[in-house]
């Protein structure tokens, strides 16, 4: 029997889907919710396997927490990203899809002499980090060759060994390896936390695959990976559906069958503006009322890029979270957002107005649902039916991109760790390692560093400020860049990233949640693997597809 026809017989012994006859008519229908790479890998995976997939993005574009956009600076389009990816030995899956789809150009080999580790005021090439972690492990009492022997047997444990003997268990933490003296930076380097709050089988995890040499993204990863992968998904014959909100699961006879669209009505009623310019509304949603040429008018303040709440500026709004600008009719007029803001409805209510949002559902339906979301996401649109989704938690992540107009000399690392400074973690020369920027480099003589904010900032602080704190740990850490000149400088900021706190895998839900007909995928996802972030989302997103498949009757997906 052919594959497609197979699977269309299997649908036939599904129970909730209708008559047999009904059923074999037509190919599995599945929904993906979330279009980041967890999502992308699940709709690929099972369109490959001729399963008609329908991906639901709420944002504009696909790529999720690692999409990329560009910006300008002085006329001249260039990158920008929610942070540089490296791809260490442990991305195994993300390295299969990218081969799968002939996308080897993405990547590009790092050098390992060109990786370092600041710390005390000491910059330590990573060929040279053993020496100085025989040094720190030697301050803690710990023989060198007890690290060693801990390290080899670290590298041998199966992933789940390192869970069963790691996971959250108190009193148990990282074996004595010479990069558990790196416990702070590899913390918050990978997981944008204190070592306090990442559990240690998560950092054991990291430990294992923390191997060299390492592979760099060799640009914007949108233009690299997650538009070539939506076009792939299109070309058979998924569909794509950006910009769309899921509300909630459609749960019948106890099955995950579909999702909603849209969102439910919303009003309040308050007093109308007094003016012709744009003022704030009290409300839970982002809003802003004026005196229009024809009337009152009413604007939703979400960013159409991601999501985030806009706010007031000089030209009309602007966000906060990846620089996206609106004039003051809502049109979108530089940075990412791909659509101009939304109108809200206004109606005279007495001597007040009503303004409104949504009132327009739509049932998707289909024969399960994969929800590739974050975890803030899956706890809304899960959290009714899956008790475990109320547990999750996020955090905040903070990456600036500086444009200055000179470089630094070749002796310094193209990236490195950062240990010491108020708030600076990570530092990478953008412009060493991806070609637009390196183009850049080469054609003003400036430079373009990435760094990340690991350590918590005040809270309420303005975009420009959190800049200015970064700016000065740059100057602190890079004292040849004293002198220099920022060009441009931007900033991605938001609260969305997973929180892996001491114990976050007992909270999490499988791959397989206890719910029939509804998966899940993410960086949030409980599943025994190596490897963090972008390798666990591409990763659960194939065991999540290989599920859905098996569920289907069809053979689940070969490991990788």
């Amino acid at each position: 029997m052919r594959r497609r026809s197979f699977l269309k017989a299997a649908l036939a012994g599904l129970s909730g889907l209708g008559t047999p006859a009904a059923a074999s008519a037509r190919a599995p229908h599945v929904i993906v919710v979330g279009a980041g790479p967890a999502g992308l890998s699940a709709a690929l995976a099972l369109a490959e396997k001729g399963v008609l997939v329908t991906l639901v993005e709420s944002a504009g574009q696909v790529g999720g927490k690692a999409k990329g956009w560009t910006e300008d600076v002085a006329g001249v389009p260039v990158d920008v990203e929610n942070g540089v990816h490296h791809v260490d030995a442990g991305y195994v899956h993300l390295q299969d899809l990218v081969e799968r789809y002939a996308l080897g150009d993405a990547l590009r080999p790092g050098r390992t002499e060109r990786l370092a580790v600041c710390t005390d005021g000491q910059r330590v090439p990573v060929p040279s980090i053993k020496k100085v972690a025989r040094e720190r492990l030697a301050g803690l009492g710990v023989a060198w060759s007890s690290a060693r022997r801990a390290a080899r047997d670290l590298a041998a444990l199966p992933p789940l060994m390192v869970r069963q003997r790691y996971g959250g268990q108190a009193g148990t933490g990282l074996p004595s390896t010479p990069l558990s003296a790196y416990a702070e930076s590899l913390s918050r380097l990978r997981f944008w936390a204190a070592p306090a709050d990442v559990d240690a089988a998560t950092l054991a995890d990291a430990e294992r695959t923390a191997q060299l040499p390492l592979t760099w993204i060799a640009g914007n990863p949108q233009a690299l990976l997650w538009e070539p992968l939506a076009s792939a998904f299109r070309s058979q014959r998924g569909k794509l559906r950006l910009r769309h909100r899921v509300e909630g699961l459609i749960v019948e006879d106890g099955r995950a069958v579909g999702v909603t669209l849209g969102e439910p009505l919303r009003s309040w009623v308050v007093a109308p503006p007094s003016g012709r310019g744009w003022e704030p509304l009290e409300a839970e949603e982002p809003l802003f009322v004026r005196v229009g040429p024809t009337g009152i008018e009413a604007i939703h303040g979400r960013c159409t890029h991601a999501g985030c709440s806009v706010g007031l500026d000089e030209s009309g709004f602007a966000c906060p979270c990846h620089g996206g600008q609106y004039d003051a009719e809502g049109r979108n007029v530089a940075g990412p957002p791909p659509a101009p803001l939304e109108r809200a409805r206004v109606e005279p209510e007495g001597g007040a107005i009503r303004v409104s949002l949504g009132g327009t559902l739509e049932e998707l339906r289909g024969d399960a649902v994969v929800l590739a979301v974050d975890a803030r996401s899956f706890g809304r649109i899960a959290g009714a039916v899956l008790p475990e989704a109320a547990g999750l938690r996020t955090t905040t992540h903070v990456v600036a991109r500086f444009w200055f107009d000179r470089d630094v000399p070749l002796g310094l690392p193209d990236a490195e760790v950062v240990e010491g400074t108020r708030y600076v973690t990570a530092a990478v020369f953008v412009h060493r390692l991806q070609d637009a920027a390196g183009k850049w480099s080469d054609a003003t003589g400036g430079c373009v560093l990435e760094v990340r904010a690991g350590r918590p900032l005040p809270p309420a602080m303005t975009n420009r400020a959190v800049l200015d704190l970064l700016e000065t740990d740059i100057r602190v850490v890079y004292p040849e860049l004293l002198e220099a000149n920022v060009v441009k400088r931007t900033l991605a900021r938001g609260d969305d990233f997973t929180w892996f706190q001491p114990g976050w895998q007992a909270s999490a839900a499988p791959v397989v949640t206890g719910l029939p007909g509804l998966y899940a995928a993410g960086d949030h996802v409980r599943a025994d693997l190596t490897g963090q972030l972008l390798e666990r989302a591409v990763a659960t997103g194939r065991l999540a597809a290989s599920a859905v498949l098996e569920s289907l009757g069809a053979e689940p997906l070969p490991p990788v």
